[in-house]
């Protein structure tokens, strides 16, 4: 017991030490988590990754006289943990606070780095969903990483239906550059044939810049767009965002990002602002 003590001890004031300093700050941040833009495409076997989120929307609507504006709030949880090497699976979904909130499905605007998922629902719970991604080309000496996923979104909102995404996700990681970009090609098919929106195709983009071990800062777009195969094919609709990740603690980030889900072809007249705390627990 005594020596459990002391050996706690020494973490505490290692821990002190580390924060007393941002050489030594610095130091401990790269000796726990690598800096943002060195991030793995799959969690480390055995670690866990808990998400909190707060998402904020705004939104103006057409009305008999002018327009009307819709403000709601949302929260978005999600945990990920690394079954085996190159093997992660992960779970979240969403609350909203309000009847706007959930018109505007906020908890979206808090799933940053989580933008591939639809279907969840325009309800006080945004649709759970469960994702398995498998990291089959993740060498860590080279710039550029492959996998597979498959996620299932659970119909637990009213007049939602069964989903199933498949996806290639692509990471590319040049820390010379200090750069990352996370890209791939993601589809999510709806078991309705009656449903307004399904068979969804997403090509996300995200380019982030490493600033200092603490900073990183980057740009939020891509192309979607859905009954893609279908009569009724929407056109293809383009967000644009920005995102910031800040190390907080050695084992903690703070990403914020502030998005237009639809910034063409429609404007700027729905978007939101987000923040997720993300914290390994194991």
């Amino acid at each position: 017991m005594r020596h459990r003590h002391a050996a706690f001890s020494s973490h505490l004031v290692g821990l002190a030490l580390a924060l007393s300093s941002p050489r030594a700050w610095a130091q401990q941040v790269s000796s726990t988590l690598p800096p943002y833009t060195q991030r793995p495409l799959t969690v480390p076997a055995g670690q866990l990754i808990g998400r909190a989120s707060f998402g904020l929307a705004a939104s103006e609507a057409p009305a008999a006289f002018g327009t009307t504006r819709l403000v709601g709030a949302g929260l978005h949880f999600e945990g990920q943990v690394g079954l085996v090497r190159s093997l992660e699976l992960s779970g979240g979904f969403g609350l909203r606070i309000g009847s706007d909130s959930a018109t505007l499905a906020a908890d979206r605007y808090g799933r940053v780095d989580r933008d591939e998922v639809y279907q969840v629902g325009n309800r006080l719970v945004g649709n759970p969903y469960l994702r398995l991604r498998w990291g089959v080309f993740e060498p860590s000496e080279r710039p550029v990483h492959v996998g597979v996923e498959a996620t299932v979104v659970t119909p637990l909102a009213s007049n939602t239906v069964w989903s199933v995404m498949a996806g290639v996700p692509v990471l590319v990681v040049l820390p010379a550059a200090h750069l990352r970009v996370e890209t791939g090609v993601f589809w999510q098919f709806m078991f309705s044939s009656s449903a307004q929106v399904r068979n969804v195709l997403n090509v996300p983009v995200r380019v982030m810049f490493q600033l200092g071990p603490r900073v990183a800062l980057g740009l939020v777009s891509g192309v979607y767009a859905a009954n893609v195969g279908a009569a009724d094919v929407s056109e293809a609709r383009v967000p644009l965002g920005a995102q910031a990740a800040f190390r907080a603690t050695p084992n903690t980030d703070v990403l914020v990002q502030w998005l237009y889900p639809v910034m063409a072809p429609y404007g700027a007249d729905a978007g939101g602002v987000g923040v997720t705390i993300a914290g390994r627990m194991r």
